[in-house]
C-alpha cells in the first residue's frame, strides 16, 4: 500500500506545484497573456508526459508479474505431476519387487500372514527410501513456489491499485491540459482582436500604392497548435515492419474499426488515454482528444510509431 500512498501523495500534489508555478510565471508575464498562456500549456504537457511514463512503468511492471505468475502456476502444475508419477512408480516398484519372489500380488497385499506383511513393509520401505530424497526435495521446491506466488499475487494487488490511480490522475491530467489549451485560445484571439481594433483606430498614413492581392491568391494558414496535421496518405513510417505486423495483428488494417471491449480504437488499438498521452509527448495538441479511429491514416501511423519509439512494444504486449 504504501506505493499507492505515493502515488496519491504525487498525483494531489503535482497540480498544486504546478499551479503556484503557473500563478508565479503569469505574475511574471501579466503584460504578455499569449506567453503566460503559452508557457502554462508547455508545464501542463510536461507534467502530463511524465504521468504517461509512470503509467507505461506501471503497465510494463504489470505485464512482467503475470508472466511470472504464470511461470510459477506452470512450475506447480509440473512438480505435482512430477509427484504424482513418482508416487505411482513407487507403487509399481513395490509389486513388482513382491512378484520376483513368486506370490501374486493380491496375495501379498491382502494376505494376512505376519511373514508376508513384514516382508511387505520391507519391500515397500526399500522401494521408497531411494525415493524420500526427491519427494521432500518436490515438497520444499513447492512450498516456496506457493510463498512467492502469494507475495507476487500481492504485488499484482498493489500494482493494480497504482494503476487505477495513475488512470484517474490522467484523466485530470487531459482536464487541465484541455482547460489550459483553451486559455491559450483565448488569449491569442483576444491579442488579434486587440491588434484588429487597433490597426481600425489608427489614422491611416500617407503612403504609395499598395498592390491587394486578388480574391483569389492563396492565403497563408495558422497551424493548428502542436504542428499541422498529416495529410490522408499514410504517414512516414506506413510500411515499416513493426507497423505493418502491428495493424495486421490488431485490426486487420482497419484505420476506423472500434473493439468496444477496450475500448480500443483505429488500425493500432489505441485507447484514448494512450492515444492522447502520445499527443501530448510529441507535441501533437491538436490530437488530443481526438479519437483515433477518426484521426487520418498518416496521423494513426505516425502515432503509432511514437508510441513505438517512446515505449517499444510493450503497449502491445511484446509482439510483433
Amino acid at each position: 500500500m504504501a506505493t499507492v500512498a505515493i502515488l496519491v501523495a504525487w498525483v494531489l500534489a503535482a497540480p498544486i506545484a504546478a499551479g503556484a508555478a503557473s500563478s508565479a510565471h503569469r505574475a511574471a508575464t501579466s503584460t504578455d497573456p499569449v506567453a503566460a498562456a503559452t508557457a502554462h500549456v508547455a508545464a501542463v504537457r510536461q507534467q502530463a508526459d511524465a504521468l504517461a511514463s509512470r503509467y507505461f512503468d506501471a503497465l510494463d511492471r504489470g505485464a512482467r508479474l503475470r508472466l511470472q505468475i504464470a511461470d510459477l502456476e506452470s512450475r506447480l502444475r509440473d512438480d505435482e505431476a512430477n509427484a504424482s508419477g513418482l508416487r505411482a512408480r513407487v507403487a509399481e516398484r513395490a509389486r513388482q519387487l513382491y512378484e520376483t519372489g513368486g506370490t501374486s500380488v493380491i496375495e501379498f497385499l491382502d494376505g494376512g500372514d505376519p511373514l508376508d506383511s513384514a516382508r511387505r513393509d520391507r519391500l515397500v520401505a526399500a522401494a521408497s527410501a531411494r525415493d524420500n530424497n526427491v519427494f521432500n526435495e518436490l515438497a520444499r521446491q513447492n512450498e516456496v513456489l506457493r510463498s512467492r506466488r502469494k507475495q507476487l499475487s500481492a504485488d499484482q494487488s498493489r500494482q493494480q491499485q497504482a494503476l487505477a490511480s495513475l488512470h484517474t490522475a490522467q484523466a485530470a491530467m487531459d482536464a487541465q491540459l484541455a482547460s489550459a489549451k483553451k486559455a491559450l485560445g483565448d488569449a491569442q484571439a483576444a491579442a488579434t482582436a486587440r491588434t484588429t481594433q487597433q490597426a481600425a483606430a489608427s489614422p491611416p498614413r500617407s503612403r504609395g500604392p499598395v498592390s491587394t492581392p486578388a480574391s483569389g491568391a492563396p492565403r497563408i494558414a495558422t497551424p493548428p497548435l502542436g504542428g499541422p496535421a498529416s495529410g490522408g496518405g499514410g504517414g512516414s513510417h506506413h510500411d515499416d515492419p513493426f507497423l505493418v505486423c502491428t495493424r495486421a495483428r490488431e485490426s486487420s488494417g482497419d484505420y476506423t474499426v472500434v473493439n468496444p471491449a477496450g475500448p480500443w480504437y483505429g488500425a493500432y488499438q489505441f485507447a484514448q488515454s494512450t492515444w492522447d498521452s502520445v499527443a501530448n509527448h510529441t507535441g501533437r495538441l491538436d490530437l488530443v482528444g481526438v479519437r483515433p479511429n477518426a484521426a487520418s491514416v498518416a496521423d494513426q501511423d505516425d502515432m503509432a510509431w511514437a508510441l513505438y519509439q517512446w515505449q517499444g512494444k510493450g503497449p502491445w504486449g511484446g509482439r510483433c
